[in-house]
């Protein structure tokens, strides 16, 4: 893999795009607001940290995968009855 701040944008802003993403994007989904926008930054977070983790264990690959392919759902069929605005 990468080594850490080898993605071009440096490791201070990658933290800080992490940290809204886990914080911002993540309440936005347990308050049903912008399901796709915010499942979209997430899906792309998890894919980075899946493949920063593609070389380790699988314990440790396997919670990235998993939060991407619930994202990826999210995405694809959105928040149903418990989105709360459109976009």
């Amino acid at each position: 893999p990468m080594p850490i701040g080898s993605s071009g944008i440096g490791m201070v802003p990658s933290l800080v795009l992490t940290i809204f993403a886990q914080v911002v994007c993540s309440s936005a989904l347990v308050l049903g607001l912008f399901t796709r926008a915010a499942a979209i930054v997430l899906a792309f977070n998890m894919l980075v940290a899946s493949r920063y983790h593609l070389f380790d264990d699988f314990a440790t690959l396997s919670l990235p995968l998993l939060f991407l392919g619930i994202y990826v759902v999210l995405i694809l069929f959105g928040g149903g009855r418990y989105f709360r605005c459109k976009i």
